[in-house]
């Protein structure tokens, strides 16, 4: 199962993340990876002076992501929204296109999806109610 979390700075989300990851099956492995951002930061200082292009780190941190997903039987992810700031310098818009990137892909493929807004989960895609999600 895979679980994507998103919110703003100081939203919750890595509370919400140890919630639900401390609702598991026990029998199953789980594991938390917080945050995308802090992930996407290292590989930029990774290639200190190298010109990348932006794609290359995205496929590669997403290349990481989906190996860590299968080495376990629950992954869950916390990342940041992206451009509800407006970023400052030319350093910043790219590092935010990445990460947008990076988070579009990860919805789609996410088995649930939660957006947290003041410690609130809102439920952005998840399976069938009836079916439950745990």
């Amino acid at each position: 199962m895979f679980l994507l979390i998103t919110g703003g700075s100081a939203s919750g989300k890595s509370w919400i993340a140890q919630e639900f990851a401390g609702k598991m099956d026990k029998e199953q492995s789980t594991v938390v990876l917080d945050c995308v951002a802090e992930t996407l930061t290292e590989k930029i200082r990774a290639y200190q002076g190298e010109i990348l292009p932006q794609q290359q780190i995205v496929e590669e941190i997403l290349s990481e992501i989906h190996a860590l997903g299968e080495q376990t039987d629950n992954l869950i992810v916390v990342t940041n929204q992206v451009f509800s700031d407006v970023p400052g310098t030319d350093e910043e818009r790219k590092f935010l296109e990445c990460l947008g990137q990076i988070n579009q892909t990860l919805a789609k493929e996410a088995d649930l999806f939660v957006e947290v807004v003041y410690g609130i989960p809102i439920w952005r895609k998840q399976r069938d109610e009836k079916k439950g999600w745990w």
